[in-house]
């Protein structure tokens, strides 16, 4: 189901597959932003200096929020996205 609903990303966006082979470490060194959902990525890209964006404060429990943008709207969220960059 994934792959159907990202069948049609505009180019400058990719999906990390699991079978990619691709760590954390190597997107930071290529990305302007991080989208993040619930994993410790959020921590790990604000702790190498790239700014991260979460839709939800709630679902991040390993780590305080406010170290990342939060839109929890999808107005917000996209708003979060451009003061990110």
């Amino acid at each position: 189901m994934l792959l159907e609903a990202f069948n049609s990303l505009p180019p400058n966006v990719k999906v990390n597959w699991p079978g990619d082979g691709i760590s954390i470490y190597d997107l930071a060194e290529i990305v302007d932003v991080g989208l993040n959902a619930w994993s410790n990525a959020g921590k790990e890209l604000s702790l190498l200096g790239i700014p991260t964006v979460l839709y939800s404060s709630d679902l991040v429990l390993a780590y305080p929020a406010e170290l990342n943008y939060v839109g929890t709207t999808p107005d917000a969220y996209f708003d979060q996205i451009d003061a990110a960059i």
